[in-house]
């Protein structure tokens, strides 16, 4: 039986065939992953408070004191700070030259106080390298209360600088001439005091709390004791006209007690944001800490589409003192954890009925599903628990995938 023979263009043709059907599968593969990109974001630490924006008004029990008008007057407190009633507040002087004694004998007595203190302790000896110490200490001390705001410290801190300056401006045997220096001291005290008899006048507080140099207009038309009685309308109101520069009296006042109430128009929307909330934290600019208050009122207008939100507070210092009409962040809660794109989200079919809402992160060109514990959602994001460890828990750092086409758990991207 004789053989058929292959003819050499059929080989070629078959494995030409062969050749673009290989090349067609590969170019088919490389096609899809060209136009299936994968986008991916890190998972990253994110922290984002709950809050509403408002313009408010502070509503505090204030009374007001009339001081005599002039550069005679000399104020024996500063601006925020707590007095009780029967403080002296200021001193007003029969003429300039009584004002000018004043001060002259004040300086004086502070330098005979110090210098006392430094006779009393001179007993014991001390270099002036020590004292020189000391000196810098002190002054390093009274530095550091400045920048930390710790300014009830400066006086007792200025005052021991003070006297460690006056010891060192005296050598550790010149008792006998600090003693001498002294006498002549209080010589001077005693004249000035008498020169000065009769031309000084004190102004007294009949109200204990804190100490305001100004007047905004506000302080007889809103009153802490008739909060209940508060309507939109009244927190529209303009202020009343402060004293004129032509006035005799300059006006000041005292903030009574601690509690103060922060009123504010919200939208009635806005409103029902405060359905179940007791208690809120109040965010202004110009303070360090957040201040928090409660929930005191949310009365509903029926003239208009707004609503009067009162929150009270019990915390009161001296930043508040000169706050009135004032921007502020309501913060109802405020949350830390992992910022998870919303697109990025999957609800993952647990065979059972039930779902599980997470992730695909890429690991080693290969997806894997991680679940996440919603916290916060935003319009375009969540913020989700962020867990320490767990292999089917989203981590920090992991990367999330955003985008891709055909997605699904164990899926080698390349």
């Amino acid at each position: 039986m004789a053989k058929t023979k292959k003819h050499p263009i059929s080989t070629l043709r078959a494995l030409a065939i062969f050749c673009v059907i290989t090349l067609l599968y590969f170019g088919i593969h490389l096609v899809a992953n060209l136009y299936n990109p994968v986008e991916t974001v890190a998972a990253a630490k994110i922290s984002v408070d709950d809050s509403l924006s408002v313009t408010g008004c502070f509503i505090r029990d204030e009374q007001i004191v009339k001081i005599t008008n002039g550069d005679t007057v000399e104020y024996s407190v500063s601006n925020g700070d707590k007095v009780a009633k029967g403080a002296e507040l200021a001193t007003v002087y029969e003429d300039p030259e009584a004002l000018e004694t004043s001060r002259t004998l004040r300086e004086i007595t502070d330098t005979v106080t110090q210098l006392r203190a430094a006779i009393q302790s001179n007993s014991t000896a001390m270099d002036s390298s020590k004292l020189d110490k000391q000196i810098i200490d002190s002054i390093a001390s009274v530095s550091r209360a400045v920048d930390s705001g710790n300014l009830s410290e400066i006086p007792r801190l200025s005052s021991e600088l003070r006297k460690n300056a006056v010891r060192r401006g005296y050598s550790s045997g010149d008792t006998e001439k600090m003693n001498a220096q002294l006498e002549e001291l209080e010589s001077q005290a005693s004249a000035l005091e008498s020169s000065v008899i009769g031309k000084t006048k004190q102004i007294n507080s009949e109200y204990s709390g804190y100490f305001c140099e100004s007047l905004d207009g506000y302080e007889n038309k809103f009153k802490a004791s008739e909060i209940d009685d508060l309507t939109l309308s009244d927190l529209k109101a303009e202020p009343e006209e402060t004293d004129s520069g032509d006035s005799p009296f300059s006006s000041v006042k005292i903030i009574q007690g601690s509690e103060w109430y922060f009123a504010a128009e919200i939208s009635d929307e806005e409103a029902e944001r405060f359905e179940n909330v007791e208690t809120v934290n109040l965010r202004f600019a110009q303070l360090s800490e957040d201040v928090p208050a409660s929930v005191y009122r949310v009365s509903d207008d029926p003239d208009s589409d707004k609503t009067l939100l009162v929150l009270k507070s019990l915390t009161f210092n001296e930043e508040l003192v000169g706050m009135r009409v004032q921007g502020a962040d309501i913060i109802f809660a405020s949350y830390t954890g992992l910022k998870v794109p919303k697109e990025a989200v999957h609800m993952r079919d647990n065979g059972d009925g039930t779902s599980t809402m997470g992730v695909y992160v890429m690991v080693n060109s290969m997806t894997a599903f991680k679940k996440i514990e919603t916290l916060y959602e935003d319009q375009s994001f969540y913020i989700v628990k962020m867990n320490v460890t767990g292999d089917d828990s989203l981590v920090l750092h992991d990367d999330i995938v955003v985008s891709a086409k055909d997605l699904d758990e164990k899926k080698v991207f390349k």
